[in-house]
């Protein structure tokens, strides 16, 4: 007597199990047969030396794009290497660049070190540099310590900075003409370094450092509120004088410190008037917009990259997550971390000024 007859339930569970283990061992095999190949060089292209930069080296880390920016760079003379720290510090012109890049004080009257020493550590590591490039009017003409209120600009204790030199450059600037020339500075650096179509040259500039700010920051060296139509011109001026020392270099600008210069220059007091030149939505349309129609009359493009600062304003646990220095306060480090969502996700509205009263606004890239 057959044994499924014997026992028919043991029998069917017996060909279940083969039939369950037949079926794995198809699908092992079969997936063994499944080959992958990953190729990492298939498909690349370069990556964009903005991506992984910094506004301040950190030991140890390795960036492609390294900046020379901040407030005292609005009142940085490359004749002497003399800046003003504005709002940070009591007005005070003085020696602080050199010092703090640990230029010996031997050294800190050469002309333009405080860029070149910055430079070389770029062409040392191949990194793209951006210099900042005086754009306010006024430089310090001296570093012998506060500026008064008396002595805001023009007054003895400030240099105006010109873009166009009426004579022949030199690499040993004339320090009692009362005067600074940007095109001599970009002459001097593309001297020494060759265009920024070479290896070594300085790739790019920027158009000052957050002048929507100015009055604030420089209140002594540029002591009214800056116009829209001030800024567009300083802007094209200082850019064809790059663009005429050095075509290959890049411009960038406005060089902005947040959202309320993004949407209407700090309430710059000609914005009403300008922004009925066009369909702007806020500040940055206008700026885009304008410098590409002087671009145009200009014949050469006048701004190649578009530059943004932005402090979040999001809040948590009642502290502004840029502000806060208390890392026990839970709700504001988690506020900090999804901060960043206001720059790409729709679905996020931070909890803020501009999450409440700018929201159409969010997220700032789309």
């Amino acid at each position: 007597m057959p044994i499924s007859t014997l026992f028919p339930r043991a029998t069917s569970n017996i060909n279940k199990g083969i039939t369950v283990a037949f079926a794995l061992l198809t699908a092992l095999a079969a997936r063994a047969a499944v080959g992958i190949s990953i190729d990492p060089g298939s498909g690349r292209t370069p990556i964009s030396p903005y991506i992984y930069g910094s506004n301040q080296d950190l030991p140890g880390v390795n960036v492609t794009l390294r900046r020379s920016g901040g407030n005292r760079m609005t009142g940085y003379n490359w004749e002497t290497n003399a800046s003003n720290a504005g709002s940070d510090y009591l007005n005070e012109s003085d020696n602080f660049l050199t010092s703090s890049a640990g230029i010996p004080d031997a050294q800190a009257n050469t002309p333009g070190i405080v860029l070149t020493k910055f430079h070389d550590q770029s062409v040392l590591t191949g990194a793209y540099s951006v210099l900042t490039l005086p754009m306010a009017g006024y430089v310090a003409a001296d570093k012998s310590g506060p500026v008064s209120a008396g002595q805001a600009a023009p007054s003895v204790r400030w240099n105006a900075i010109v873009n166009t030199k009426p004579t022949a450059f030199t690499t040993t600037p004339d320090l009692t003409d009362g005067k600074v020339y940007s095109d001599e500075l970009l002459n001097f650096l593309v001297t020494r370094y060759g265009s920024a179509s070479g290896t070594t040259g300085v790739k790019g500039y920027d158009l000052d450092n957050e002048p929507d700010l100015w009055s604030s920051t420089h209140s002594l060296l540029h002591p009214a509120k800056p116009l829209c139509l001030e800024l567009l011109n300083r802007s094209v001026d200082l850019a064809k004088t790059v663009k005429r020392i050095d075509p290959a270099a890049e411009t960038l600008g406005f060089v902005s410190y947040g959202f309320s210069g993004y949407y209407d220059f700090q309430s710059a007091t000609d914005w009403a008037t300008e922004k009925q030149k066009g369909s702007y939505r806020w500040f940055i349309d206008y700026y885009l917009d304008q410098m590409k129609q002087a671009s145009t009359t200009a014949g050469v493009r006048l701004l190649d990259v578009l530059d943004l600062h932005n402090y979040s304003e999001a809040q948590g646990g009642g502290a502004r997550v840029t502000d806060s220095t208390d890392y026990t306060n839970l709700d504001c480090n988690k506020a900090r971390l999804q901060a960043p969502r206001s720059f790409w996700d729709g679905t996020y509205v931070e909890n803020s000024w501009i999450g409440q009263y700018f929201p159409s606004y969010l997220p700032l890239l789309t």
